[in-house]
Parts: C-alpha cells; sequence; structure tokens
C-alpha cells in the first residue's frame, strides 16, 4: 500500500477517534453518575484572570453506591467558594448545591473546620429521562452522520489518489476504510447504549424510592412548569420552505470540516 494511502487512512482513524471523543465529552455533560468530566469545562474570570476548576478546586469523588451521584468540591482557598459555586450554576444549573463542613487538615488537626461545596446530580424523573434521552439521541446521530461524512470524504480522496493504480490498491484501501468506520460505529453503539442503560437503571431508582403519590406529583408539576414556559414561551411556526436546523447540544457540537 503506497504511503500517502497509508497517511490518509491515519488521518481518518484520528479524525473518528476524535468524533467518537466528542460525543463521549457530550455524554459526560448529561449527568446521572457524578462524573469529575462533567465540570472540565468550567472557567470563572475574576480580577482580570481566567480560572479553570483545577485553579481553584480538588476534585472529590464517591465510591459508595448510595453517594454515586455527588462531587466534592474542596477549595484551595476558602474565599474561592463564591466563585467555584457561581461557575458551578454557570455550567450546570441543574446540579444541587449545598454547603458542607469537615474537620482536619493535612496535619491531622481535628480542631480546625473547613467547608467545602457539594454538587448533588438531580433525580433522573420522567422528564429529565426524556429530555436525557433526546440528547443521546441527537448526539449518537451527529456523531453517525459525521462518521459518514468522512467516510465518503475519504473514499473520494483515495479513489482520485489511486485512479492510476491497479484496482486491487483501490479495492484494499476500500476495505480498509469500511474496516475503520465499522469499528469506530461499534465504539458509538456501545456507548450509547451504556449511556441509556445508566439513565435506565436511574430512572428505576428514582420510581423504587419514591411512592406513588409522589410520583404523580411530581409529574404534575413537570406538566404544570411546560404549560408555563410554553405560556411565556408561545412557539412560533417555522416559515413554509425554511431549512430545518441540525440538532445542537449545549455545551460542544461536532464540527465538519
Amino acid at each position: 500500500m503506497k504511503k500517502s494511502i497509508i497517511l490518509m487512512l491515519s488521518d481518518l482513524h484520528g479524525r473518528l477517534l476524535g468524533y467518537f471523543s466528542m460525543m463521549s465529552y457530550g455524554y459526560c455533560q448529561l449527568c446521572v453518575k457524578a462524573d469529575p468530566s462533567s465540570i472540565l469545562g468550567f472557567e470563572e474570570d475574576e480580577n482580570g484572570r481566567t480560572y479553570r476548576i483545577e485553579d481553584l478546586a480538588e476534585v472529590g469523588i464517591h465510591e459508595e453506591p448510595e453517594n454515586e451521584d455527588k462531587l466534592d468540591l474542596y477549595p484551595k482557598d476558602p474565599a474561592n467558594l463564591a466563585m467555584l459555586a457561581r461557575g458551578m450554576m454557570s455550567i450546570h444549573p441543574e446540579f444541587k448545591q449545598s454547603l458542607e463542613k469537615y474537620t482536619g487538615t493535612p496535619d491531622d488537626d481535628d480542631s480546625i473546620e473547613s467547608k467545602y461545596l457539594r454538587l448533588t446530580m438531580p433525580e433522573v424523573n420522567d422528564d429529565r429521562r426524556d429530555v436525557i434521552n433526546t440528547a443521546i439521541d441527537g448526539l449518537d446521530t451527529e456523531c453517525k452522520l459525521k462518521f459518514d461524512a468522512m467516510k465518503a470524504k475519504y473514499l473520494a480522496m483515495i479513489t482520485k489518489e489511486l485512479i492510476n493504480s491497479d484496482p486491487k490498491d483501490l479495492d484494499e484501501a476500500k476495505e480498509k476504510i469500511d474496516e475503520l468506520v465499522d469499528e469506530a460505529n461499534q465504539m458509538r453503539e456501545k456507548m450509547t447504549s451504556d449511556k441509556k442503560k445508566e439513565v435506565e437503571d436511574a430512572y428505576q431508582r428514582y420510581l423504587a424510592n419514591h411512592t406513588q403519590e409522589e410520583i404523580a406529583a411530581d409529574r404534575l408539576s413537570a406538566g404544570k412548569t411546560e404549560e408555563q414556559e410554553n405560556v411565556a414561551h408561545p412557539q412560533q411556526k417555522a416559515p413554509e420552505n425554511s431549512e430545518s436546523k441540525p440538532f445542537t447540544f449545549v455545551g460542544q457540537s461536532l464540527k465538519m470540516d
């Protein structure tokens, strides 16, 4: 196989992995379990400087199943608590924030009391399950479309490169393209399946942890909220013959060359 074809296939592989990674990052933002990756986008400006999460706090996670929905932010400076809370609210307003206390220092001085910020993921009720699954479907479809576009792009490039070569060389290259794209799609399908299972498991926990009356009240509240939102922001009918906009995910959408 020509060196130029090997380089093209390597480039295709890298692009497929890049789109897969972006889909994975998008899934991390659809929080069911507490995932430190979900707060990597934290940025907060103060006094002319931009702070990232690693500048302000240490992140603690819980191994106990009953606390897998919690992230703890231990500020490196107590004065950073307000900035942490503000920044978290801007990127994940759905997280419940609470100020917690602990005692002790690295020198085991238990007489010193300190505060930290606890982030609790919202329960996956009917409404949240629908929202997350819709976002998952959108991200998955968008990623698959990017894979298909890259396959078509590189197939055209390689066909042009091998136009005067032995047909067997083109067949070999096409087979390798199919192999790379099939592998990427298998990874995509597994990740999407795993994420949907995570959502469904969380939804079943929600049903198990609440009475029928509580669930009914939650559904009624969600219905009222949606109705109020529709009154406040009525949907406008799109003009005829207008182009529909592609699905976008708040945080980071996939870009295609």
